[in-house]
């Protein structure tokens, strides 16, 4: 309820309302005894932006502690983890100072994923940085039907220098703090077949 997708469905323009869904937030550990039940030995998922850092600057202990609880049972359970740390949704404090198409995203994004790494990254076998980013932008900036609703190549491109600008400085300083951890991000391709 404290990102910029909660305000986009708030203002009517999402065709359902969210809900519960599965509720993995509380029910992680039923699903993770399914996924060993299924013989699963990895799993991925994506941390929330806005429930670590709800405000700009504040991160919440609450919120790191829970994730660290879900890391750790998956650790216990022999599942290796794949954790995305964007996957298209800002806190609705950045999403208002401009989102991706505001240069000091970068900075912002940057000081994230150094925050996650130390404090979450002894149980994370790969960072993926952003989950297909051309899909946001895409229909965020020349679309409109994503956050932030715009129209503007203008705007597009410059948004996406900086998600390129922070994935390098996101890299680079996850790096320095741990020169041994795997990190990536994930594309989407269209397959063509004849």
């Amino acid at each position: 309820d404290n990102s910029d997708w909660y305000e986009w469905e708030k203002s009517g323009r999402t065709k359902e309302k969210n809900g519960i869904a599965c509720d993995y937030w509380n029910r992680y550990k039923e699903d993770h005894s399914i996924i060993s039940q299924l013989g699963q030995n990895a799993f991925r998922l994506s941390l929330e932006w806005s429930k670590i850092e709800p405000e700009e600057g504040k991160f919440s202990e609450e919120a790191i502690n829970h994730y660290r609880e879900i890391l750790k049972d998956l650790k216990s359970r022999g599942i290796k983890t794949a954790v995305t740390l964007w996957h298209w949704t800002l806190p609705i404090w950045l999403s208002k100072d401009g989102g991706w198409h505001n240069c000091d995203t970068v900075d912002y994004f940057v000081r994230f994923c150094e925050r996650v790494v130390k404090d979450l990254g002894e149980d994370i076998d790969l960072f993926i940085l952003m989950n297909e980013p051309r899909i946001p932008l895409n229909k965020g900036y020349l679309w409109g039907v994503f956050p932030p609703g715009k129209k503007n190549p203008f705007l597009y491109f410059k948004a996406r220098k900086n998600m390129i600008r922070a994935c390098i400085r996101s890299y680079d300083a996850t790096k320095k703090i741990n020169p041994d951890v795997k990190i990536g991000i994930t594309q989407f391709t269209n397959a063509i077949y004849y």
